[in-house]
């Protein structure tokens, strides 16, 4: 069986905002950790504001190597191409 990660968009502020109620694919919990990705115009580009709340206690550093490793090394990767 396949658990694959989801997420629901619960705020959308053009350019400015999104908040996702989101799910790792491994997190069989109830809960629902909140992702917020906050974009704020800066003079070298785009500054993000990432915050994930809610994560379940105990697994805080893992979600950080989580997200570095599937996230944001990639998405650095992409970009700088």
């Amino acid at each position: 069986m396949t658990i694959t990660p989801h997420g629901k968009n619960v705020e959308l502020v053009p350019d400015q905002k999104i908040v996702q109620d989101w799910r790792a694919a491994d997190c069989r919990k109830v809960i629902s950790p909140r992702v917020t990705f906050e974009f704020t115009v800066v003079p070298e580009g785009t500054r993000l504001d990432f915050t994930h709340t809610d994560v379940p206690e105990g697994t805080e550093a893992e979600f950080t190597q989580g997200w570095i490793d599937n996230y944001w090394e990639p998405l650095k990767a992409f970009l700088e191409k």
